[in-house]
């Protein structure tokens, strides 16, 4: 008989101790990780983190108009899974000052010109409150966001920190002069005249804009059992004119995209201002934006669904808007939003030094280029795929529900989708390129060999080479009319027609459908 010592026991108990990790890891092993039991250099997964979100925000602030300073504090509700470390956006003229957490331990650290690392320990598993304080003298290029007349803080100038991700409910409290009157998304919580001034929404936001001057009337209105609320100073622009002109749009808006999605729709014209400031259920715009008819409204609307509802990463998704107001206004036969038409012609003046590709865009592009174009390029890519399979495009974009800002790239990825083919090089051609066609023809006719005429048609492109499908409508001496379409895509093509009648002219582009330059 062997008596067992206790060293044996110790043996005895070590290999118990290992035989049951063993079972236990087997068991807790997924099984897409058991081919790799044999590979040496196999390391344990790391769990797979979803994208951290905002999903509410809570902010206070204060501003002295005469130093331009703008203090802000507030609390970011964070969703993530697993995540300890993110990078929040700012305005680099705004310092943070403290960051704290209810629980655990953070800490930020500026990495860079517009940017702060935040580490929380422990990781972020599911919901997380960050509190910061930040002060400073935000500026937009080399514009001031505080300034004795107004104070005007846009979604993309940082001036509290955020993640790109955002869905969140949202509560602003704003503290300023007397007589100023403050708005922000959603709706007011507080009497007219308060000292402090809160807006609060009900339903989830994208992204958040303040807007305060002296002198603005706020009026309320309604469209459709939307909300429509507009502060101006000129008390003819009363929100129940707004909300008439907006009820069509709404209504077209939500049967070709997506129902409305926010707490109302906030409407401010400042006197001064020569830009657009958009945020969900918020817009601030030119004291002298034109509100003669509905695609007016519809162009002022429009970005509640392309840029809000489904968010860009980058400034072009603001041609998308531009873009889907101008297809209100063909559909109900009215003429293009005035301030689109103004912002077209305006292109066609722009120098070429201040041109910018609409794919590389942001809050300093010019709005001629980024609404003016923009309000284009998205119809000359949709003649490419065609206007059936592009819509079918843009209704799947609009029926995931709200996530990250797409790229354009993704936007592509859609629409190819339904094309059947590669649009690279049409993106590219409105996208990632300056400029527009400048097209001039050359027409040569002469009596066919067996009856009626020859007509032979060079399309010259004078500024660069576009990919285009070109109506073109020949024109006889007896007003006789035979259309056709090219599709061009090179600095020089020709083909010829044979026509029942002598050809004596012919014209580009009769139902004058490509955005293009006309020829000096």
């Amino acid at each position: 008989m062997v008596v067992p010592t206790l060293r044996g026991h110790r043996h005895t108990a070590l290999r118990f101790f290992v035989l049951a990790w063993l079972g236990l890891a087997l068991l807790t092993t997924p099984l897409w990780a058991s081919g790799r039991e044999s590979d040496a250099r196999a390391v344990p997964a790391e769990p797979v983190a979803m994208d951290p979100r905002v999903s509410g925000i809570d902010v206070e602030l204060s501003f002295d108009p005469d130093s331009g300073t703008l203090f802000v504090q507030g609390r970011l509700e964070i969703e993530a899974s697993g995540m300890s470390s993110f990078v929040l956006a700012h305005n680099p003229w705004m310092t943070i000052e403290t960051t704290s957490v209810t629980d655990g331990v953070v800490e930020h650290r500026k990495s860079g010109a517009g940017r702060v690392d935040l580490w929380l320990d422990p990781p972020v598993e599911g919901r997380r409150a960050v509190a910061f304080r930040m002060s400073g003298q935000p500026r937009r290029g080399a514009e001031l966001l505080v300034q004795p007349g107004r104070l005007l803080l846009g979604p993309a100038d940082g001036w509290y920190p955020s993640l790109p991700n955002v869905w969140a409910e949202l509560r602003v409290r704003v503290e300023g002069p007397a007589g100023w009157t403050a708005v922000a998304p959603g709706s007011r919580r507080t009497p007219a005249g308060s000292a402090v001034q809160e807006w609060r929404t009900d339903r989830p936001v994208r992204s958040l804009a303040v807007v305060a001057a002296p002198g603005l009337v706020l009026s309320e209105g309604l469209a459709q059992r939307v909300a429509v609320r507009l502060a101006a100073a000129d008390p003819a622009r009363e929100a129940a004119t707004l909300a008439a002109l907006l009820a069509d749009p709404i209504v077209w808006f939500t049967s070709t995209l997506d129902r409305y999605r926010f707490d109302g729709f906030n409407v401010v014209l400042l006197p001064g201002l020569e830009y657009r400031v958009r945020a969900s259920g918020l817009l601030v715009a030119p004291a002298a934006t034109p509100l003669a008819e509905a695609a007016d409204a519809a162009d002022l609307i429009a970005g509640q669904w392309f840029g809000e509802r489904v968010a860009g990463d980058g400034a072009w998704i603001e041609a998308f808007a531009a873009w889907y107001a101008t297809r209100y206004a063909r559909e109900r036969e009215q003429t293009v939003p005035g301030e689109i038409a103004r912002l077209r012609d305006e292109y066609f003046r722009l120098p070429r030094s201040r041109d910018v590709p609409l794919s590389r865009a942001d809050e300093l592009t010019p709005e001629a280029v980024v609404r003016g174009k923009g309000s284009a390029a998205p119809e000359m890519v949709r003649l490419i795929v065609g206007e059936r399979r592009a819509d079918q495009a843009v209704r799947e974009l609009f029926a995931q529900p709200p996530g990250p800002p797409l790229s354009l790239a993704d936007v592509r990825t859609v629409y190819e989708k339904y094309a059947g083919a590669t649009l690279l090089r049409s993106f590219a051609d409105w996208f990632d390129r300056t400029g527009a066609p400048e097209l001039e023809i050359e027409l040569r006719s002469m009596p066919a060999a067996t009856e009626g005429w020859r007509a032979d048609l060079t399309v010259f492109q004078r500024r660069g080479s576009f990919a285009l499908p070109l109506e073109v409508l020949f024109i006889g001496r007896g007003g006789e009319t035979r259309r056709q379409v090219i599709h061009i895509d090179e600095e020089t093509t020709s083909v010829f027609y044979d026509l029942p009648f002598e050809p004596v002219r012919v014209e580009l582009d009769p139902l004058g459908k490509l955005f293009r330059r006309k020829t000096e």
